[in-house]
Parts: structure tokens; C-alpha cells; sequence
């Protein structure tokens, strides 16, 4: 994570998100990165399909850019864990039907 200072109330920070998780902070239509960005008074740019980057941006505040840190963050944790829930489940009714 990378913290720029602009002055004395604005800051932004890039954080590496996975790629594929970057359509889960967006939401259906932009809809919850709009919800985001107004619940933590910040500016979020999201790296277009195309682009090969990483990195999310957020301006704002330190606060601002802290609670939008924390939820971009738990969004990505959600499909990580979605991703290995979904996997174990797949295992275990694979091993109770060839069974």
C-alpha cells in the first residue's frame, strides 16, 4: 500500500486487489463502489477490464480512505473464502456420490 499526501485533508493510497474480485467491489452496474465511495466520502478508481493492473485507488480523507480500505478488503476476503467454501462442498458431495 502506497499513502500520498495532497494536503493538509486530502490523501490517496493504491491497494493490490485480485483482478477477478475487482467486478465484486464494483457491484451490478457500479452500484456498490457508488455506495462505497459515498458511506466514506472518497473518490475510488477502479483499473478498467482492460488493463492489466492490480491496483485500486482511493482519495479522501485518512478516515475516508481507512473504512474503504477495510471494505474493499472484506469484499476480496468474501470471494476468497466463497472460492474455498465453494471447493470443499464440491469435494465432499464428489466423494459422497462416488461412494
Amino acid at each position: 500500500m502506497k499513502l500520498m499526501i495532497f494536503d493538509f485533508s486530502q490523501a490517496s493510497m493504491s491497494i493490490s486487489i485480485p483482478k477477478e474480485h475487482h467486478r465484486f467491489v464494483l457491484g451490478k452496474s457500479g452500484a456498490k463502489l457508488k455506495e462505497l465511495e459515498k458511506t466514506t466520502a472518497t473518490k475510488i478508481t477502479v483499473p478498467n477490464v482492460a488493463d492489466s493492473s492490480d491496483k485500486i485507488t482511493i482519495t479522501g480523507t485518512k478516515e475516508g480512505i481507512e473504512k474503504a480500505v477495510h471494505e474493499i478488503k472484506v469484499t476480496s476476503d468474501e470471494q476468497v473464502f466463497l472460492i474455498i467454501f465453494w471447493k470443499t462442498e464440491v469435494i465432499h458431495y464428489s466423494h459422497v456420490f462416488s461412494n
